[in-house]
Parts: structure tokens; C-alpha cells; sequence
């Protein structure tokens, strides 16, 4: 579960570095570009469904959790008399898990979905150098998910969200100050060439940004589990923080500076994971 997660973002990385040239070259006809990518996929899944038929054990899938093809047994194994109670994640670590998951993708959905606009229209930038402040952090939120997926297998996920939440952390305060400077010295009539130059320091910031926040959303879930098991109750809480923080990343931005925003979405993130490390076993604090 923890590589699919990784693979699937991996994908939605993907398209997020390629959408902010979709926008430069193509602009407003960029949007018809994507709804022909969806009315063609939902084509093929239409005909899939026709051809193929309504997909099979799709009940038994749901209720396992997306923990794989033994869970039905082994739930079915524990609900015998006498057989051992598996213990679900407490209450008190899965609010945690919550706040922290939807400070996460709401600091990610505003970046993501307001730095071009903002290398714009506050800093100043031609389109085409603003493009590179989302392609940057994409890039390597997307170049880290070949390291992350084999390092999961050797260090605890509670470690690396810690890791990744101290570089958030970093790189939005740096990010606040940089953007602060950047403004103080802004030139309208700097060529090209100097006004890259310096737009560098921003976009090694929002490289590191891109790859602290990478494990954030799979490893955090990974943590949720090393204390028990997630039903599908919890499962869904988990998936909903998750879905009203992109939500929330979508607007939050218009009514706060996005400079902002990011410092007080990463303060949040240490508040969170640093008061709640008392709650990990001893052998995965670190």
C-alpha cells in the first residue's frame, strides 16, 4: 500500500510539472487540451464497463481496507471465538494524524496551485521564468519518490516524516524571507538573464520544499498503522482531512500572502509532529 501511494503521486507529479508550460504555450486553450483528456477517459472507461462487465469482488475489496487479498481472511480468521483481538489505531494518534495530513496538503495544493500566479503578479516575473517556481518543487517531489520508495523499506516512516517535516519547516521560512527580499529589490526593467539569477535561491528553496513534503502524506499513514490497524471509518476521516486540506489550498491563498500561508502551514506541521512524538514506540523517535 505505502509503494502504490508512492507511484500514484508519483504520476500526479508528473502532470504537475508539465502543466504550468501546458499554461504558458497553450494558455487559455490549455483547459481544452484536459477536458479532451477526460471526455476520452471516461470514453474508455464507459466502454470498459460495457465490454468488460461491472468488476469483480469489488465489495470484498472496499471492506479490506486496501490491505491486500489476506485481509478478508485473517478478518474473518479473527472473528472466530477465541481468536486475538487486533488493536485499531487510538483516537488521540488519529486526530493527530488528521491535522497533520491536512496542514500538509493544503500547504502543498497553495504552492502548487498559486506560485506561478504569484511569481506573476507579485514578483514580477515573465511567464516563462514563473513557470519554473512550480516545475521546481514538482520536479523534485517527484525525483524523490525513486528515493523514497526503497528507503521506506530500511528506516521507519515515523523518521521520515520527522525528516521531512524539519525540511518544510526550512524551506518555508526561507521562502518567506527570500520572497520578502525578492520584493524589497524588485526592478521592473532587470533583463532576463539577472532576473534567473536571482530567482535561483527561490527555486533551490522550493526544490528542498518539494523534497521534505514528498513522504509526508505515505508516511504518515505508514505511522497511523504501526499502532494498529485502520478501519474503514478511520480510513475515510484520514482521506476526507486530506481532501478538505487541498480544498483549503485551493482558496486560502487569495485572502493570505502565499509567503505567508507556507510559514504558517509549516509551523503548524512542527507544532504537530513535535508535540506528538512522545507517542511513538522509543525505537522510531529520533
Amino acid at each position: 500500500m505505502r509503494t502504490s501511494n508512492d507511484h500514484l503521486a508519483g504520476l500526479f507529479g508528473l502532470g504537475c510539472m508539465v502543466a504550468p508550460y501546458m499554461t504558458v504555450v497553450a494558455n487559455i486553450r490549455a483547459w481544452d487540451l484536459l477536458a479532451l483528456i477526460d471526455i476520452l477517459t471516461a470514453f474508455l472507461l464507459l466502454k470498459n464497463r460495457l465490454v468488460v462487465g461491472k468488476p469483480r469482488n469489488w465489495k470484498e475489496k472496499i471492506r479490506s481496507s486496501g490491505e491486500g487479498p489476506s485481509s478478508n481472511c485473517s478478518s474473518a480468521q479473527n472473528s472466530l471465538p477465541g481468536s486475538p483481538v487486533i488493536s485499531v489505531v487510538p483516537s488521540r494518534v488519529l486526530r493527530a494524524g488528521i491535522a497533520f495530513v491536512f496542514v500538509v496538503e493544503a500547504t502543498e495544493t497553495a504552492l502548487s496551485s498559486w506560485c506561478f500566479t504569484y511569481a506573476v503578479t507579485v514578483l514580477k516575473l515573465p511567464s516563462k521564468i514563473a513557470a519554473l517556481l512550480p516545475t521546481t518543487f514538482y520536479t523534485t517531489f517527484t525525483c524523490m519518490r525513486v528515493i523514497l520508495i526503497p528507503l521506506s523499506t530500511k528506516v521507519a516512516p515515523s523518521t521520515l516524516v520527522h525528516i521531512g517535516t524539519m525540511v518544510v519547516v526550512t524551506s518555508v521560512v526561507a521562502f518567506f524571507i527570500l520572497t520578502a527580499q525578492f520584493n524589497a529589490a524588485l526592478v521592473q526593467e532587470t533583463r532576463d538573464e539577472e532576473l534567473f539569477r536571482q530567482v535561483i535561491p527561490l527555486l533551490v528553496c522550493l526544490a528542498c520544499y518539494g523534497a521534505g513534503s514528498c513522504p509526508l502524506y505515505s508516511m504518515m499513514l505508514a505511522s497511523l498503522r504501526q499502532h494498529g490497524q485502520l478501519t474503514a471509518r478511520q480510513a475515510g476521516l484520514y482521506d476526507t482531512a486530506c481532501n478538505l486540506g487541498i480544498a483549503t489550498g485551493l482558496w486560502a491563498p487569495g485572502l493570505i500572502s502565499m509567503p505567508s500561508f507556507e510559514l504558517l502551514g509549516g509551523l503548524a506541521l512542527w507544532l504537530i509532529a513535535s508535540s506528538n512524538s512522545h507517542r511513538l514506540p522509543k525505537s522510531e523517535v529520533h
